[in-house]
This record gives C-alpha cells, sequence and structure tokens, in this order.
C-alpha cells in the first residue's frame, strides 16, 4: 500500500525552467510564473504549455507532459534576438497570402492579424516601436514574423513583449497592465 506522501508524488510534478540569456519571463498555461531560471512545484499531471518571453528575443513555446513515471521536467532554451523587421509592402489589388511559399521571391511579404487587448482598456499599442492606436485594436496587415510590442496606458507599468505573426492567421495578444 502506498503511503500518503507517495500519493501525493504521483498527483504532481515540477518542472525547471532555465534560458539564455537568464532573466526571461516564464508562463505555464498562461499564468505568470516568475523569471529564469525557476523552478515551478505542483503541477499537475498531463500536458502543460511553457512559453518564454523576453523583450528583444523571439517568443519560444514548448509543451511538457507530467506523468507518474517522469513527474519532474527539465526546459532549456536558448533564445534567439529578434532582428529589426522592415514594413510590409502594400499591396492594393492583391488579397493576403495564405501559406508562404517554400522560398518566398525578394521582396515577398506575407500578412496575417493582430488583436491587441488589455486590462485595463484605452493603452496605446506600439508595434516595432511606432504607435498603431489604443485597445482593444485590430491590426488587419501585419508582416509574417517578430515583432516588438510595447503596451502602454497612464499611471501602469509599461508591458512589452515579443510576438511571432503567422501569415493569414488571426494573431492575438493580451496584457494585463499592473499598477
Amino acid at each position: 500500500m502506498k503511503t500518503g506522501r507517495a500519493a501525493v508524488t504521483d498527483d504532481v510534478g515540477r518542472v525547471v525552467v532555465r534560458s539564455t540569456p537568464a532573466g526571461a519571463r516564464v508562463f505555464i498555461d498562461g499564468r505568470d510564473q516568475g523569471r529564469t531560471p525557476t523552478t515551478i512545484r505542483n503541477l499537475r499531471r498531463g500536458t502543460h504549455r511553457v512559453r518564454l518571453v523576453r523583450e528583444g528575443y523571439a517568443t519560444e513555446e514548448r509543451r511538457i507532459v507530467i506523468t507518474p513515471a517522469n513527474p519532474a521536467q527539465s526546459v532549456t532554451v536558448a533564445l534567439a534576438r529578434t532582428r529589426a523587421v522592415e514594413p510590409p509592402a502594400r499591396r492594393a489589388a492583391e488579397p493576403p497570402a495564405r501559406t508562404p511559399a517554400p522560398n518566398p521571391p525578394s521582396g515577398a511579404s506575407f500578412l496575417g492579424s493582430l488583436s491587441v487587448e488589455s486590462r485595463p482598456a484605452g493603452a496605446k499599442v506600439f508595434l516595432d516601436g511606432k504607435l498603431s492606436g489604443t485597445t482593444p485594436l485590430t491590426l488587419p496587415q501585419v508582416g509574417a514574423g517578430e515583432h516588438a510590442i510595447r503596451i502602454e496606458h497612464d499611471g501602469y507599468q509599461r508591458w512589452s513583449s515579443s510576438v511571432r505573426i503567422v501569415a493569414g492567421e488571426r494573431n492575438r495578444v493580451t496584457a494585463s497592465l499592473e499598477k
């Protein structure tokens, strides 16, 4: 017969998250868990989404599975610096591409949409350093790839991250601003 301690161990697990460089914000299933390096305990059995976000770097996402046979996981991610993204070329007569070609011709542009929400609403949204509007905001044509996003509201701390725009898809960013 198992002891009470063994039963608890079977139901929960933990994950150690590291990044290079350190200091990336860690989200488990969308909940902020602090900055790398960190250990998150008391994870339930099952699949969890681990997302690492650091300004100036591409957001990375991994999936982990906590099982009784493998309750402890380790995630180590080398974050890639984001490059400055040139504004997409305007194509008035052509609809946005749904899926990028394997080797797009030089100068080709693929677009996706971006919806930005914040709590509280009415925050200024900066995409790649340029003011785009206030939340809630939908940008119908954003170039595919990594973009820097910053959200500012008077009386609240500035929020920033990177967002990966997927061509032909609706992409979404939601930020809860802190006082």
